[in-house]
């Protein structure tokens, strides 16, 4: 039998616990991540090839968190590049620090 509910978010009948307005992906305006990050992203990768580890970086991480500090989105101050093994490191770390 299935339940259905109405929600107060979008104003619409669902099922229970299925409203898409909560599981939605951000729109490309709302991301942080457009054409003037991917920039940003490939001068500092040109200027910081390398990971603290050795490795070749591939991707740069946000010291500051950008849920956090959104205004740091685009500092260069706030950027450190990684090489994808460190970048999971860092952020299964951050992870289990904010879960205990």
């Amino acid at each position: 039998m299935k339940r259905y509910f109405y929600c107060q978010r979008c104003k619409k009948v669902h099922r229970v616990g299925e409203c898409p307005s909560k599981t939605r992906k951000p729109k490309k305006a709302d991301s942080i991540y457009n054409q003037e990050w991917k920039r940003l992203r490939d001068a500092f990768l040109k200027l910081n090839p390398k990971c603290s580890c050795g490795r070749d970086a591939i991707e740069v991480h946000h010291i500051l968190p950008v849920k956090e500090y959104p205004e740091l989105a685009y500092t260069w101050g706030n950027l450190k590049s990684v090489c994808k093994v460190c970048h999971a490191r860092i952020h299964s770390t951050r992870k289990k620090k904010t879960i205990c």
